[in-house]
């Protein structure tokens, strides 16, 4: 393996690397304003148990995990379906401050009391975060199966909102694929992805899910991070950032955004079953010898059987 491939293959699988951009494609603040519109509709002036002062907070979003904390610990008469949607904004400060685990306990603490559809999806995107894909894409499916008591047009503010974030979950799980050079991860992120926009389609919400290829906001956003998850990478080492390593690492983030495009338009196709196999059958030739995913694929794009 050359210098080149071995440094790519280090950036690719580096988790500060990865962690940037799992953090660019599902960006914090999208996900939790998407979440928020819906949740804190529940939480109005004079309903329930709420303080009035604390329902205004929680609407203009500037309620803080220490009064949410305080309303939750001493009001030991709310009804669990009082307090439910309280734990999931609870749990949404912590996601937005990177604090994953203890959002996941309060998104487990809200469907314990019962069913609640946007714990569902928070909870997905925890779960995401922390690269546990099979767990965090049965959440979003089990908030897409699951009955909930929202009316028609909340259902379909909801369906909006969980189409968003599950076909983005199913990207992240391709793109890490590509990185990690893991064929079958790709695929399996690739296919879901793909059954998303036909339940979303099947719903008339085919524009409310990921689209490709990306618009150029998303991958300038992705770029931005990549310095920073360099400096922690090589902190955590005790090393400066390599000369060069940055530079590298914009153009696999690149390479690596295109590839999963590529699969994506593969995979498209009536019948992609003999495309893929000869896909992956190629880059099982080249991949174990270091060559990277994205050389790999890259080599195989313009053979026969993918013209």
């Amino acid at each position: 393996m050359d210098s080149k491939c071995m440094t790519q293959t280090s950036l690719a699988s580096g988790p500060a690397f990865q962690n940037a951009l799992l953090g660019s494609l599902l960006a914090v603040q999208q996900v939790w304003e998407r979440l928020e519109k819906v949740a804190v509709q529940e939480q109005r002036p004079g309903r329930g148990t709420v303080p009035q002062l604390l329902a205004r907070r929680i609407r203009e979003g500037t309620a803080t995990l220490e009064e949410l904390d305080s309303f939750l610990n001493t009001a030991h008469h709310a009804s669990p379906v009082q307090r439910q949607p309280l734990l999931v904004l609870k749990a949404g400060l912590l996601y937005k401050q990177d604090r994953y685990e203890e959002a996941l306990k309060c998104c487990n603490e809200a469907l314990a009391h019962g069913e609640y559809h946007f714990a569902r999806i928070l909870k997905g995107t925890l779960l995401l975060q922390t690269q546990r894909f099979d767990e965090a894409l049965q959440s979003y499916q089990t908030a897409y199966t699951r009955p909930n008591n929202l009316g028609a047009a909340k259902r379909r503010d909801f369906l909006r909102v969980l189409f968003w974030v599950w076909s983005m979950a199913a990207l992240v799980r391709g793109l890490d694929g590509v990185l990690k050079q893991n064929p079958s991860e790709l695929q399996l992120g690739v296919q879901e992805y793909l059954e998303i926009l036909d339940k979303a389609r099947g719903k008339g919400l085919g524009d409310s899910s990921a689209q490709l290829p990306f618009q150029e906001d998303i991958r300038v956003r992705f770029s931005e991070n990549l310095p920073d998850a360099l400096d922690k990478e090589y902190a955590a080492k005790g090393q400066p950032v390599p000369e060069g390593a940055i530079e590298q690492a914009h153009q696999l983030l690149r390479d690596a955004l295109d590839e999963l495009e590529l699969a994506v338009r593969l995979l498209s196709i009536k019948d992609p079953f003999e495309g893929w196999r000869a896909l992956s059958h190629e880059i099982s030739k080249v991949w174990p010898a270091g060559v990277s995913a994205v050389d790999a694929i890259r080599e195989q794009r313009d053979r026969e059987w993918n013209t």
